[in-house]
């Protein structure tokens, strides 16, 4: 056949074939019941493509994908207000994706749409580092957002998110993190063992300041910074796995005594907590969970393949978990019949259990890149 011919009638056929097709209909579905506590965020940095991080919210009951919200380079979390009806992020971008000029901004979604509805101006000094749920926090009156900053100098971004507007920045040299422990107040870790606590004014500005003692000797037995917070405790393990606890009910925190985690047994046989976000709390039956593993002095960061389960009124162990996978990060849903999510950055997927029974129900598959930090409304 000749060529030219042959040519003419290809592209006859695929001009038809084009013709025929029509154009996919897209529909947008608003999410209901957005205050579900089965659904959880699963954020992911994205280690192979550092400039697209992300946010998958999961539906734990069904498996099912409900919604991605795109935040930028070297995602940590998002930040959740008690009222629902919003999501904030601290989000960077380059203007040439990897590098030019940086700009640093809080965006607003809408919760039920995942639509941004505004941003907000930070300046370009947002700490990046290993994610966790305290890079950014919301005051417990949920108006302002604090975002940690590592520039390398330490200090706080104050962001009224309801205003719409940055208030100014907190200096806060050797002290890192944000814990929130009042209506307008907050705590940071600082590298000698205290505390630097802060009280904003109604506008943001600082009212009080200040630092407590040491409540642990980082040289013996440094703790570590994923803390969770039990009413008006933040809990934190030790990497000689104790937990110290911090009562922020009052402006000045106060220092209970630590306990251990382990029996003599456990300390001979080298057990300890690690991973990235290994602790979780259930208030409603006074459950601490946290992930184990065999390991050596500073393993801390170790994922395991156990999840220990203790009563916070008796601080005993009440359930050993064995886990399907391997699991670094762990959240449990705040309801009365909880679930148990579990992670492992470097297998993309999301394990469900029965919080309380410890019965693995499900496994969400291919979630991304690296699945670090877990939250939910």
């Amino acid at each position: 056949m000749n060529k030219s011919l042959f040519l003419i009638i290809t592209l006859l056929v695929v001009s038809n074939c084009l013709a025929e097709v029509k154009p996919e209909q897209v529909t947008v579905h608003e999410l209901t019941d957005i205050s579900n506590p089965h659904r959880v965020w699963v954020n992911d940095m994205v280690f192979d493509f550092i400039a697209d991080g992300r946010s998958t919210l999961i539906d734990g009951d069904t498996g099912e994908y409900l919604g991605m919200l795109s935040t930028g380079l070297m995602f940590l979390s998002l930040t959740i207000p008690s009222h629902q009806r919003e999501i904030y992020a601290a989000q960077t971008y380059y203007s040439r994706a990897h590098r030019g000029k940086r700009s640093d901004f809080v965006a607003v979604y809408d919760a039920g749409s995942l639509n941004p509805v505004d941003e907000i101006p930070i300046p370009p000094k947002r700490a990046i580092t290993t994610p966790t749920l305290y890079h950014a926090a919301l005051t417990d009156n949920d108006q302002f957002m604090l975002i940690n900053n590592f520039t390398p100098s330490m200090s706080v971004s104050v962001v009224d998110v309801k205003s719409r507007k940055f208030i100014g920045e907190i200096e806060s040299p050797g002290c890192v993190l944000i814990y929130p422990s009042g209506p307008r107040r907050f705590n940071m870790l600082c590298g000698d063992g205290s505390l630097f606590s802060v009280s904003l004014d109604e506008t943001g500005k600082v009212l009080k300041k200040g630092r407590s003692k040491s409540f642990f000797d980082p040289m013996e037995d440094s703790v570590q910074e994923e803390g969770v917070r039990y009413a008006n405790e933040w809990l934190y393990f030790s990497n000689e796995a104790y937990i110290y606890p911090v009562d922020v009910s009052q402006e000045e925190p106060a220092f209970p005594d630590r306990w251990s985690l382990l029996t003599e047994l456990d300390r001979e046989e080298s057990w300890r907590p690690g991973g990235v976000q290994p602790l979780a709390v259930h208030e409603e039956t006074k459950r601490l969970y946290i992930v184990m593993h065999q390991g050596k002095k500073y393993s801390h960061d170790d994922p395991g393949k156990e999840i220990w389960v203790f009563d916070l009124n008796t601080k005993m162990r009440v359930q050993r978990i064995n886990t399907k996978n391997l699991v670094a990060s762990i959240h449990v849903s705040k309801d009365s019949k909880p679930l148990l999510f579990t992670a492992f950055p470097v297998s993309p997927s999301l394990d469900i259990y029965d919080a309380i029974s410890g019965e693995y129900l499900r496994t969400v598959s291919n979630l991304g890149y690296s699945p670090m930090v877990l939250q939910s409304h």
